[in-house]
């Protein structure tokens, strides 16, 4: 089955599940930063090459950076430290994957001067977005272990303390009652991670 068929048979299927709801039920998703960052970084093995599944996500992500070396923030700042660290890890492993490229090692240059400037003023107290607490942990971490990026994050401690409180109360068990929780929406921030904050709160509070 050819591509341009493969299409068709999407477009029909996603047109039959509109049709079987309401319209006050319907709803659709923007072409987020952070949630195409996620997407730029699927990948498979291919012949002992890393093959990227979303190539034009890549190319979306590289093309909505801000000549300040951030991305979009949105409603608040938070929005925009989020949307740049997804970002940032997305370009940290196409580098990590790919050949040496300057161009991308720049605009990690310029992802990464941007983050350290506004990390620095980090009010955990203001406005911040759901899942905020664990996904910059987790985001911070994988940075570190992946792309050797370290930030001086003065309100590391304070931040990771709000990670466990929030961690403390989760069981895997969780995601299958009918209650919905809002950690269903950050699974992101629990991938290669053991449930338990402990370890991650002692390593970072040395950093």
């Amino acid at each position: 089955m050819g591509t341009t068929a493969m299409e068709q048979r999407a477009q029909q299927l996603c047109q039959r599940l509109a049709d079987g709801v309401t319209e006050s039920n319907l709803c659709s998703l923007t072409d987020a930063i952070y949630d195409t960052a996620w997407l730029a970084m699927v990948s498979k093995a291919d012949g002992g090459e890393v093959r990227w599944l979303f190539p034009e996500s890549f190319k979306f992500i590289l093309d909505q950076q801000l000549p300040g070396g951030g991305w979009a923030s949105y409603a608040t700042k938070a929005y925009g430290i989020l949307n740049t660290l997804a970002a940032l890890l997305a370009l940290v492993k196409h580098q990590n994957g790919d050949q040496p490229n300057e161009s991308l090692q720049a605009a990690i240059r310029n992802a990464v001067a941007y983050l350290d400037a506004v990390l620095q003023t980090l009010d955990l107290d203001g406005n911040l977005s759901v899942g905020f607490e664990i996904l910059v942990p987790a985001m911070l971490e994988m940075l570190e272990s992946q792309g050797g990026v370290h930030f001086a994050l003065p309100a590391r401690g304070r931040l990771l303390e709000l990670e466990a409180t929030r961690m403390e109360a989760f069981r895997p068990d969780l995601l299958y009652y009918n209650t919905v929780s809002t950690l269903s929406h950050s699974l992101e921030a629990l991938v290669g991670r053991s449930i338990s904050t402990a370890s991650a709160i002692a390593r970072f509070s040395e950093a």
